[in-house]
């Protein structure tokens, strides 16, 4: 029952789903229960597993798809922390097509149709390391099994050769951050309360105890599915068992050669026993749907941003590229980088992360930090494991007047010259390249600004306000109140700072109004940044929320991967044109599929558990090809595949050696 994601650790990562060695007594068991999987598992994503060394090899798993499919193979879409991807879909046919390619293994995050960010089944990994016994594993299987019960839960027992696992049928589709969350405390309970039975900690100190897994429960990771084959001698099946006879199955390994007579014993066991749980939710007390008041989790200012004291903010400095960290990894970094005193204790940094994520959700708000089910932290944006390029580096200059702006902003923000400060914020969406209109006035909006962006262009109403401090009473419906008669797409509200309040959220809601407050605007000044990175700013709510992800779009986004495979792709495709024969007819194409499998060899040599997109690889052709650029010329008028025209940086013409970025 793996948990690894598609890419993690050191497993090899098929880039093209090439038939593989087949097994017939696997395909034969695949045909036998594709119908059941389609049954249970209609158009989640697949995640197939290969062992083209046998299964005595290294296992490759097939990822997302970077290739066409047959038209009869449908696929599915879903959003993982490097973005989105397709996947083959789970159904009969497609069950059947991915066995007769050689796969052994079929897995999943298990989603519900259609959705692949909610969840069906919750899953906890039972896996025996070291000399811990099948008999462990069942007595481990049993103690999950009752701290579930204490939320008035219930799962279904599966084993295999590997171990065991409890599957949680879960209703109303709850997200899977919501299903982490409550999943860790689960784990935590089980793992402190039989320490002696139980490590959390890395594979080689574990000893002879059982590791208990909740990681495969997010998009993109996967466990086998029931009824799925394995890699193990005999190809072990993953069966689900009843709970009054576990000792017994453990006891008992089902292959595929004898799982026929093994359902003729038991039948659909599975179907049944999800069945007899009948429609289970999350306890209610797991990320309420109904938020507490403000007063649930006080704040000691009026603003979250205030609250966000010297322990935060260092966190976030730390934490900025996008790697995710223990309490005690963000302390032994911040107090290297000068930003906490040596003396800070780690439990007074973790309380200070804790609450701040505790206080910005109690009333609202989208904490910037998060917590995972590894209780590490991480900035609350898409995972960002790619290494960093070695000449690239993103575009962070400030707006040549940004100085001058601010101090206007500022000054006027506070005063009593309304008009001066609907002056003052109409020249700072200005100096971002809309084109803003004051108007003020009795019955009148403060103005407008609009985003020349051709067929992206839109309007944002403007009603701003003054304060020494917070606004006190904002009127968010007085913000919406000219947006169809101007014909604009978003209404805003911009101040000094707004009550941090349960009311001013829903009224942000309803009305769909952004409220944005000096620093809000001030911050994208110094990033001199433009009308269409910003437009998902203006969507409802406090834009002080989402505001850190136009940083991170410029530091983690599209630039910095088609960066790297820029570097890579010119140091290796430079590289192995020094050895190119004679009969230049004989020369490798550097194609698109030839540049993604180069790419994913060097993430993987890197360490890295990503792959690159075929979107990224056709932008870095088109970069690299660029007049402006002329690193690589097409090698036909067809543009299917490039041949590097020039030494990459950092070399001599008369070297061997390209440049490959360094690896983190």
């Amino acid at each position: 029952m793996r948990s690894l994601s598609a890419a993690d650790g050191n497993p090899r990562l098929l880039a093209n789903m090439s038939p593989m060695v087949i097994a017939p007594a696997v395909v034969r068991h695949f045909e036998r229960v594709a119908a059941l999987l389609a049954q249970y598992f209609a158009g989640i994503p697949l995640i197939a597993t290969y062992y083209p060394d046998g299964i005595a090899g290294a296992a490759v798993y097939s990822g997302p798809l970077h290739h066409d499919v047959p038209p009869s193979i449908p696929t599915a879409t879903a959003t993982t922390p490097s973005g989105p991807h397709r996947y083959v879909a789970c159904t009969k046919n497609s069950v059947e097509w991915l066995a007769h390619r050689g796969t052994i293994e079929l897995g999943s995050w298990t989603s519900v149709a259609g959705a692949s960010d909610r969840c069906a089944y919750a899953r906890l990994l039972v896996h025996p390391s070291g000399r811990a016994t099948r008999a462990m594993v069942g007595t481990g299987l049993r103690l999950v099994r009752e701290r579930l019960q204490r939320d008035g839960l219930d799962g279904v027992a599966l084993v295999d050769a590997r171990g065991g696992a409890v599957w949680v049928p879960l209703g109303g589709a709850p997200s899977y951050s919501r299903v982490a969350s409550w999943l860790h405390p689960i784990a935590s309970d089980v793992l402190n309360a039989h320490p002696e039975l139980f490590s959390d900690a890395p594979l080689s100190e574990r000893g002879d105890r059982l590791y208990l897994g909740t990681a495969s429960n997010h998009p993109g990771r996967f466990s086998a599915l029931p009824y799925s084959a394995t890699g193990e001698p005999g190809y072990s099946v993953l069966v689900p068992v009843a709970w009054d006879d576990l000792e017994a199955a453990l006891g008992r390994t089902v292959g595929v050669a004898d799982f026929a007579q093994w359902w003729d014993e038991n039948d659909d066991l599975f179907g049944a026993s999800v069945a007899e749980r009948g429609e289970q939710h999350l306890p209610e007390s797991v990320m309420p749907t109904a938020l507490p008041s403000a007063n649930a989790f006080p704040m000691p200012s009026a603003a979250i941003g205030e609250s966000r004291g010297p322990n935060v903010r260092a966190a976030i400095a730390v934490l900025a590229d996008g790697r995710a960290r223990s309490c005690d990894e963000i302390l032994t970094q911040a107090v290297h980088l000068g930003l906490l005193p040596a003396s800070t204790p780690s439990h007074q940094l973790y309380v200070a992360l804790i609450e701040y994520i505790s206080r910005a959700r109690g009333v609202g708000r989208v904490p910037q930090i998060v917590q995972d089910e590894e209780r590490r932290f991480r900035l609350n944006e898409p995972a960002d494991d790619w290494p960093q390029p070695t000449y690239w580096r993103p575009r962070l200059e400030p707006h040549p007047n940004a100085g001058e702006l601010t101090a206007a902003l500022r000054q006027s923000g506070g005063g009593a010259d309304t008009t001066a400060f609907e002056t003052a914020v109409c020249d700072g969406f200005a100096a971002l390249g809309f084109v803003a209109t004051h108007v003020g006035g009795q019955a009148a909006p403060d103005g407008y600004v609009d985003a020349p962006l051709g067929g992206h262009a839109y309007r944002a109403m403007l009603e701003c306000k003054t304060a020494r401090g917070t606004v006190a009473n904002p009127d968010v419906a007085e913000a919406a109140k000219y947006r169809e008669s101007y014909g604009a797409q978003f209404a805003t509200l911009v101040g000094p700072a707004f009550p941090n309040e349960q009311t001013v959220i829903n009224e942000l809601n309803e009305h769909r109004v952004s409220a944005w407050t000096i620093d809000d605007l001030c911050e994208l000044l110094a990033l001199n940044a433009n009308p269409e990175e910003v437009r998902d700013l203006f969507a409802p709510g406090f834009v002080d929320d989402r505001i850190a992800s136009v940083r991170w779009s410029r530091e983690h986004g599209t630039a910095k991967r088609v960066a790297l495979i820029c570097e890579v792709l010119c140091a290796l495709g430079w590289r192995a044109q020094q050895h190119t024969p004679s009969d230049a007819t004989d020369a490798p194409l550097l194609t698109e599929d030839a540049a993604m499998m180069l790419v994913d060899g060097f993430l993987s040599a890197a360490g890295a558990p990503v792959s690159c997109a075929r979107s990224d690889v056709q932008a870095a052709f088109a970069y690299v090809t660029s007049p402006l650029v002329a690193q690589a010329v097409w090698t036909s008028g067809d543009h299917q595949s490039i041949v590097i025209s020039a030494p990459p940086a950092g070399r001599s013409a008369g070297s061997n050696e390209g440049t490959i970025p360094p690896t983190r």
